[in-house]
């Protein structure tokens, strides 16, 4: 700062020790400096989306990350990040879905299969009473089976695909799941 010379860097830094001390003032005055100009650097944009997810302002990192990802498609952090903002946003579906993308690329990460069990915790009843309403829909059968399967409820699973004919064309899935 006496130099005179400026650099988002610094800014970043001061924000992400300011996160990890727990400081929510400095972190917003930092993120107001980086907000004041027009970020493009990836790596200072996700930082401030991080920050505003840290300050609660879901709506802005949302915004943030889906930036990000438009532009870089495979965006790891800025992915993980915008799924988290889709289950604050109680968007279970479209957080599963990013979930299991996710999960192709990091199998074993424990935060992310926590996630995905938290979403089939809300995805489960829906799917259930949907299920219960038309027994016949095999599309749904099939996706609750995976919920069951992914929570490690093998006989529920079993169950479900057992309990009514099933359609030819939902032969590979049921043999996926029960092998």
């Amino acid at each position: 700062e006496d130099t005179g010379i400026y650099h988002p860097f610094a800014d970043v830094e001061r924000m992400r020790i300011a996160r990890r001390k727990g400081n929510k003032a400095d972190v917003g005055e930092c993120l107001q400096a980086l907000l004041l100009q027009e970020q493009t650097n990836p790596y200072v944009v996700l930082q401030c989306a991080a920050a505003q997810e840290y300050l609660g302002e879901y709506a802005q990192a949302r915004a943030s990350y889906e930036g990000l990802l438009q532009a870089q498609p495979d965006n790891y952090p800025a992915s993980v990040g915008l799924m988290r903002c889709q289950m604050q946003a109680e968007e279970w579906d479209a957080a599963k879905e990013r979930i299991m993308d996710l999960l192709d690329i990091s199998k074993n990460d424990p935060q992310l299969l926590d996630s995905m069990r938290q979403a089939n915790s809300h995805l489960i009843p829906r799917m259930e009473a949907r299920l219960a309403e038309n027994p016949e829909d095999w599309d749904e059968r099939i996706e609750l089976g995976w919920c069951y399967f992914q929570e490690e409820c093998a006989e529920e699973c079993i169950r479900l695909l057992n309990e009514r004919p099933l359609p030819p064309e939902h032969r590979i899935d049921y043999c996926n799941m029960l092998s």
